[in-house]
């Protein structure tokens, strides 16, 4: 930190702007697989999909629905 001059108080500011981008997953399957929503749809869940298994049997219920 020393050496690129960056105080205490602009870590903590870069963090809290991260922390602002981290979405939690809404879907999440039994394997631990998870997806946010965003961007394209997973392999393991397009693959349920295909298979005939609506993607809202994997929402995940501990999340409230952002939007």
């Amino acid at each position: 930190m020393a050496q690129y001059e960056i105080g205490i108080e602009q870590l903590e500011a870069s963090i809290e702007a991260d922390k602002a981008l981290i979405r939690p997953p809404l879907y999440r399957d039994a394997s631990g697989n998870v997806w946010d929503g965003q961007g394209e749809m997973p392999t393991w869940l397009k693959r349920a999909q295909n298979a005939g298994v609506s993607i809202d049997f994997f929402l995940d219920s501990s999340v409230e629905k952002q939007g």
